[in-house]
């Protein structure tokens, strides 16, 4: 029977983040996914990275340090790892709506987070395909957002985790196996394996089946917006 310091099952964005920095501090990892890794909620939701409407203080300025750390993940996979900088772009029609952006951009200068006020012709320029209503005669734009491509990025995590002895299977589903209160092994079709620990992050159809215990499996969130 196989050992590994660390099972990993279902490899959306947070489970290939967690197979690869399990195999980058030299653990013995086993990711699993019964599908296509990032087939699930990951490739399908839409990955805007960005701190404009994250409150209170505390919470955007955890946001905008997530940001810093896609950025520096990005350099450190190598590049062309999914992530697409360029910023956004925002603007208000309605004068309520107006009066809080304009709040919303002094109050994010002000924090040190990059917005400011353009003309709706460098707007427009900056992305020909906009339809800036007339009256619109500036717009916001938040230079530090992104966007994730998380396919992508889930390939080249697991790519970088198997350069570094992960053992990477898709298309492989697992039972759990308990003695007890503690899940101790994962059945499939080429065997039982026993993993230190394992780590569940599917969606709701999720890739394995796990017997009554009192272990815990938690499931991936699915990124919003704002």
């Amino acid at each position: 029977m196989k050992h590994y310091d660390v099972a990993v099952i279902g490899l959306g964005i947070v489970g290939a983040s967690a197979a690869y920095a399990a195999a980058w501090a030299g653990a013995r990892v086993l990711a699993l996914d019964a599908g296509t890794p990032g087939g699930g909620t990951s490739g399908t939701s839409f990955a805007w990275l960005n701190s404009v409407k994250k409150e209170p203080d505390v919470y955007h300025r955890l946001n905008a340090a997530g940001m810093t750390a896609h950025r520096e993940l990005s350099r450190e996979l190598g590049g062309e790892a999914g992530y697409h900088d360029g910023g956004s772009l925002e603007w208000a029609e309605g004068d309520d709506e107006e009066r809080e952006l304009r709040e919303r951009v002094v109050r994010l200068a002000g924090r040190g987070y990059p917005a400011e006020w353009i003309s709706r012709e460098r707007a427009a320029a900056m992305e020909a395909g906009l339809a800036i209503p007339d009256r619109v005669q500036e717009v916001a734009f938040f230079a530090a957002d992104a966007w994730l491509d998380a396919p992508r990025l889930i390939g080249r995590l697991l790519a970088a985790a198997a350069a570094r002895g992960a053992d990477v299977r898709d298309r492989t589903a697992v039972t759990l196996r308990a003695r007890g209160d503690r899940v101790e092994t994962l059945a499939g079709d080429s065997g039982e394996v026993r993993a230190e620990s394992i780590l569940v992050w599917t969606r709701a159809a999720a890739c394995c089946s796990a017997p009554r215990t009192s272990t815990r499996s938690p499931r991936a969130p699915t990124r919003q917006r704002c």
